[in-house]
């Protein structure tokens, strides 16, 4: 069996990540992997009409704001979510994009991921998110879903 080097998970700090991602902690094949904690903030364009240009949400300058707060946030987690003993590498990544799993499959195309990891939001299915169908579509790496206990 190859283990996968290169580990994306998806990551949605609006929901107990602890908890969520406590099952990561027993997955062995994984503690030498380099492993990108990714979380994607949505990003909102209005155009408006009479070529007034367009107006993305955040703002540029909140995005540096957000970008550090998140950060933060999965950073100071990463020891309760990651597998006992990793001593692969780590990154944590906050992203933006208008539609965050197609923002997610390109970041996973881009850094040639083996495997993603998927948690479902709260009690849904995955397969019955957006983000979920989009990214078992699209993706060009295995798939790994944390099941809710």
């Amino acid at each position: 069996m190859k283990f996968p080097k290169k580990v994306i998970v998806a990551v949605d700090i609006s929901q107990d990540m602890e908890q969520i991602f406590a099952p990561l902690h027993k997955l062995d094949f994984m503690k030498d992997a380099e492993i990108h904690l990714v979380h994607v903030s949505l990003k909102i364009v209005y155009n408006f009409a009479l070529d007034f240009g367009a107006l993305a949400y955040p703002l540029s300058d909140d995005r540096a704001l957000i970008e550090q707060a998140v950060v933060a946030k999965i950073t100071g987690l990463q020891e309760k979510i990651l597998p006992y003993g990793h001593t692969g590498t780590v990154h944590v990544k906050c992203l933006f994009g208008e539609s965050p799993a197609e923002t997610f499959c390109n970041y996973a195309k881009e850094n040639h991921a083996d495997l993603l990891v998927l948690a479902p939001r709260k009690s849904k299915p995955i397969f019955d998110s957006s983000f979920g169908k989009y990214v078992n579509r699209h993706a060009n790496s295995s798939i790994f879903l944390l099941a809710p206990h």
